[in-house]
């Protein structure tokens, strides 16, 4: 889609096609029987397309009117006897001198419903001089890179952390006891770490209805990250008495919780504010370690004792295990446990740090996808690779990432197993030809691949070719060279288009120019990573490329000439690189 500005808001006329489809709609009406109202829908879904429309015309003379123009709430366009019509407009995201927008018109019937019959909606983005052309959202990408909104560019992996900690047992370590209840026959209170098992809560009548004490050690979980995830895993060593029984977990409210010590000293240890109920099924399985044998979460607790001030990483972190006072005595529902070696309970947690904005001239440590599918990529530090560099006010005055051959590369790897016959990759960089021959841009592999270029499970999209002639831009794909453009590689921003398939002719684009002679007629791959700035050779990183990248759209399908020019339209608008469509495209 591409639509020229036009002069005026085109409200009036929308308002007199509306105005003539309600006259048919209700004439029609009028004709049939209910049992004929299905042949009314193709009308209902007219309605509503042009009442998109309408919506978008609105949002573009908005826009015009006021740069920071945020949406229209959906408001009444027409309204009869028999139907309602709205409007709304949505702004999904701002960039540069764009805004994308998803225009709606809706078809209520009857008037006065509250659910809409028929919809439709118009994506597209806007730009302040007029020309309003297609979303690269419109075609499904598997990943988006976009520097122009830096917020994407973050110093440092905001991905999840994990951590498993085993809680270690015996008197030494003092981090795994059962108290005696102050049912006990004999020294209520008191506490023992020598017990080869747990018994939650009744250990018999010598030492009562027990509370258990768990305290875990060099937990890495910084001080206010956010936790997304934690539990308790425990093991079972008997099954013994089963029934019902229930437990308050609480966790100990320290900086970093000292070993056990002291009659009562995990009943009269200073608590946490977040508690978690606990009711366990019955442990009927000696071994078994799943999710019957596991807390429910315990996140709100371990966010409470990371959140406090003096809380630092490898601090420790302790939790107790009471029994609800109604089984006191009772001996009813025991869950026994390991208490040592591999079935020793186990604290999982899982956090997130989050990350800062990278500054100009910083390390862009994460890149992250805005295509909605949390593809981000990340340095490829398993490859010992170091993070690019953010430089701003490089083009459009917007920032890029900075790709250096001494080592600068990003992987993404975070996608399961994605396969396909068709791959359709779009680039705005800046190639230098410092970059060494066979220097990779852009490299797809599977993770039992040894190369992009000797398999079908991987592709070399866009890197710089030996063959080809000098500073040549190309294509390769399983065993094959496909198309190239000679001088691409030239110091100078521009917008590169590669398309493989089996059912279209292959194609390689540098600012609209078309080069295209070839067809693989057997692309069929499977493929887990993405290398930016430099590839994997087996196990090791290689063709490392010099580059500046400010965007960068991977598409798992073929797409057509025509939508391959619209995303390669928005890139120039967006980013004022020259495109020359004169080539055009088959």
């Amino acid at each position: 889609m591409r639509i020229l500005k036009q002069s005026g808001f085109m409200m009036p006329s929308i308002i007199i096609l509306m105005g003539v489809l309600s006259l048919v709609g209700f004439s029609t009406m009028s004709a049939v029987s209910t049992s004929q109202l299905a042949v009314l829908k193709q009308t209902y879904f007219q309605i509503a397309h042009v009442a998109s429309k309408a919506a978008f015309d609105l949002a573009k003379e908005e826009y015009e009117a006021d740069p920071d123009y945020s949406g229209t709430l959906e408001q009444d366009l027409v309204v009869t006897a028999r139907y309602r019509t709205t409007i709304e407009v949505e702004v999904l995201s701002t960039s540069g001198n764009i805004k994308n927008i998803q225009a709606t018109g809706r078809v209520y019937i009857p008037d006065e419903s509250t659910t809409a019959s028929f919809v439709r909606d118009i994506k597209g983005g806007i730009i302040r001089d007029g020309i309003t052309v297609g979303n690269p959202a419109d075609y499904n990408p598997l990943v988006w890179l976009d520097a122009g909104d830096s917020s994407t560019l973050l110093s440092s992996s905001s991905g999840a952390n994990q951590q498993f900690v085993a809680a270690v047992s015996g008197s030494s370590a003092a981090s795994v006891v059962e108290q005696r209840g102050s049912d006990a026959s004999n020294n209520p209170g008191q506490l023992s770490f020598g017990s080869s098992d747990l018994e939650m809560a009744w250990g018999g009548s010598n030492t009562g209805t027990q509370v258990i004490g768990l305290r875990f050690t060099s937990i890495d979980i910084p001080q206010g990250a956010t936790v997304t995830g934690a539990y308790i895993q425990f093991q079972t060593d008997e099954t013994k008495q089963a029934g019902d029984i229930e437990f308050e977990i609480e966790g100990v409210l320290s900086t970093n919780a000292p070993g056990w010590s002291g009659n009562y000293a995990v009943s009269n240890a200073a608590k946490t504010n977040s508690s978690v109920d606990w009711a366990p099924v019955d442990w009927n399985v000696v071994g078994a370690k799943g999710s019957n044998e596991r807390t429910p979460s315990l996140v709100p607790i371990v966010q409470e004792i990371a959140d406090q001030g003096g809380w630092n990483a490898d601090n420790s972190m302790a939790f107790s295990i009471t029994p609800d006072p109604i089984y006191e005595g009772s001996g009813q529902g025991i869950r026994t446990a390991e208490s040592s070696g591999s079935g020793a309970p186990t604290l999982f947690i899982e956090w997130d740090t989050g990350s800062l904005e990278a500054p100009s001239g910083g390390d862009v440590g994460e890149w992250q996808d805005i295509s909605g599918n949390g593809n981000h990529a990340r340095t490829a530090s398993a490859y010992g690779a170091s993070a690019p560099t953010r430089v701003d006010s490089q083009l459009n005055g917007d920032p890029i990432v900075r790709f250096r051959d001494e080592n600068n590369s990003l992987l993404l790897s975070s996608f399961s197993n994605t396969s396909g016959t068709a791959m359709t990759a779009v680039m705005v960089a800046r190639p230098y030809t410092s970059s060494p021959d066979l220097s990779r841009f852009v490299s797809a592999l599977n993770t039992s691949s040894s190369s992009d270029t000797s398999t079908q499970n991987g592709a070399a999209l866009l890197y710089k070719s030996n063959t080809t002639g000098t500073n040549s831009m190309r294509t390769y794909y399983n065993g094959g060279g496909a198309e190239y453009v000679a001088g691409a590689v030239d110091d100078q921003f521009a917008i590169y288009s590669t398309r493989l398939s089996s059912s279209y002719v292959e194609r390689l684009r540098k600012n609209g120019i078309d080069n295209y002679t070839n067809t693989h007629s057997s692309v069929n791959y499977t493929i887990n990573q993405f290398f930016f700035g430099g590839t994997r050779s087996g196990g090791t990183l290689s063709n490392l490329a010099d580059i500046d990248v400010a965007e960068v759209i991977v598409y798992p399908t073929d797409l057509q000439c025509s939508e391959m020019y619209e995303v390669e339209l928005y890139l120039s608008s967006k980013w004022g690189v020259s495109l020359d469509g004169s080539a055009g495209c088959s």
